[in-house]
């Protein structure tokens, strides 16, 4: 019996096709800096002041912005940020 044009494959088990269980497989964490933190050419710890910003807690985003930085809105209008 001839197959139709797109399927080339007979049927029968998935785990000939590699599409069968993937139990075996385990994801990989890898531990690294955001990007935004990893290419930040001041510096800055820019994850630490945004999770206080999300918060509410704006003067402590303030400081935590102004520990690395004495001109954050200067920098701001002149970084090529990536």
């Amino acid at each position: 019996m001839d197959k139709p044009f797109a399927i080339t494959l007979d049927p029968g088990s998935s785990l000939a096709n590699h599409t069968g269980s993937w139990r075996t497989s385990r994801p990989v964490y890898v531990d690294r800096l955001p990007p935004c933190n990893a290419g930040c050419p001041a510096g800055e710890n820019i994850q630490e002041w945004l999770f206080h910003a999300e918060g509410g807690d704006y003067e402590a985003a303030w400081q935590a912005l102004i520990a690395n930085n004495p001109m954050p809105a200067v920098m701001g209008r002149v970084c090529y940020h990536p």
